[in-house]
């Protein structure tokens, strides 16, 4: 473990990329254990299956290793997965998803996809105004960060904000080719009337655990082209195929019916 930190700078400093600068320490478990315990949770997070395992793993972790952000962010990010398609089971959920993230967040200002998460989290809980004003400090300090540019996409598009959105998704594709910047902005040019543009970012992929989303969204399409048998097709194939995205499942079962 003590080797992890001098290692992962190797790797970063291999990148075609600025440099990340200041200490990885506060990113690292100290232990060997709980680096590949947190891993392996990191892992897990988009398979279904496995969400409930992995979020004990990071429960551990982060009592085993409070000062690890990496653990925190973890933590935030799989109990919002959970709250996605089982909210009931968490009554205050965003709100303990919320204190994770931050821990980790106290712990790696300004770390781009905690504060993704975090801003994520706040969106889906119907809070756009603090998300909106969070990312404006945080994209002081990384205006070239793609997470945070998604995020900003992704709080704009769902406060209605569209020309918002549409100027975050632009930087982005200037910094980034597609489909690289595909992160959470995949339905923005369905909310702003560019079907074309919004099918070529529907590409099915064998395995890939978006392909309930990419299925729904194609149904979502065909329904608003007006047809009907191509969009049951496509809602009763994301039914059949869950995988990480099982929210999407359960959407596409009821516009089937």
């Amino acid at each position: 473990a003590a080797a992890a930190e001098p290692a992962c700078r190797v790797a970063l400093n291999a990148l075609p990329m600025p440099r990340t600068r200041g200490s990885l320490a506060p990113l690292l478990p100290r232990e060997a254990a709980p680096f590949w315990q947190l891993l392996r949770a990191q892992g897990w997070s988009r398979e279904a299956s496995r969400l409930e395992e992995a979020e004990e793993l990071a429960r551990q972790i982060t009592e085993r290793e409070p000062g690890c952000a990496s653990a925190w962010i973890a933590r935030g990010d799989l109990l919002h997965r959970h709250l996605l398609s089982h909210p009931a089971e968490h009554p205050d959920g965003h709100g303990d998803a919320e204190r994770f993230l931050r821990q980790g967040l106290d712990l790696a200002p300004h770390h781009s996809r905690g504060t993704f998460l975090l801003v994520q989290n706040r969106v889906d809980g119907g809070d756009h105004r603090t998300a909106l004003a969070f990312l404006e400090q945080a994209l002081e300090a990384s205006p070239r960060s793609d997470w945070l540019l998604c995020a900003l996409g992704y709080a704009a598009r769902n406060a209605g904000l569209l020309d918002l959105a549409q100027r975050a998704q632009a930087r982005l594709d200037r910094l980034q080719p597609a489909p690289a910047g595909q992160i959470a902005m995949d339905n923005l040019w369905l909310y702003t009337g560019d079907l074309a543009r919004f099918e070529t970012r529907l590409q099915v992929r064998p395995g890939h655990p978006r392909n309930a989303v990419v299925h729904f969204y194609r149904g979502y399409l065909a329904l608003v082209q007006q047809d009907r048998p191509e969009a049951r097709l496509h809602f009763e194939r994301a039914c059949a195929d869950p995988g990480a995205f099982g929210e999407f499942s359960q959407l596409a079962a009821i516009f089937a019916a």
